[in-house]
């Protein structure tokens, strides 16, 4: 094959490259976007029922001050109050831990530290070349993703630089 066949071969698979990438930040962008409102409904119905639930225990408590003859149903009706607004802060707890983890699972991309040794192990093994890292303006992660990629490069001894 000759050299104009092979960088053209390889000029497509840049540009495939580059489509997949710009799929997969839309994809995360999309994602990021959809569980927003899911997110603020949940926060809502959460703290509505805690803060019922609360109201509850409260009236519970006043009731129970107010008649001695019905201090031991309203002390269980606050108890029952109280457990139902512990168990309801542990589901309000464990779908913060789900916010929490959905919210890493769509942040910004970033090489880690692992990702970026292995990158400039095995470009150290080639012959410096110059290459230029495209950024796709609007998206959250390009810069800071395109800034790993570009010292992940240039510590392999290659030399690289971004447009966009």
């Amino acid at each position: 094959m000759d050299d104009v066949a092979l960088l053209a071969w390889i000029e497509r698979g840049q540009n495939i490259a580059a489509l997949l990438v710009a799929l997969g930040v839309a994809g995360e962008f999309v994602g990021g976007f959809m569980a927003t409102p899911i997110r603020k409904r949940l926060d809502a119905v959460t703290t509505a029922e805690i803060a019922r639930l609360n109201k509850e225990a409260g009236d519970a408590r006043k009731d129970a001050g107010n008649a001695v003859e019905r201090a031991g149903m309203a002390d269980e009706r606050a108890a029952n109050a109280e457990k139902e607004a512990a168990r309801l802060n542990r589901e309000a707890e464990q779908e913060r831990l789900a916010r929490l983890q959905l919210e890493e699972k769509y942040a910004p991309r970033r090489l880690s530290p692992e990702q970026r040794k292995n990158l400039k192990e095995f470009l150290s093994k080639f012959p410096p070349e110059e290459i230029t890292v495209q950024v796709f303006i609007g998206t959250p992660d390009g810069i800071p993703f395109s800034m790993d990629l570009i010292e992940a490069v240039n510590s392999g001894g290659w030399t690289a630089t971004h447009t966009g």
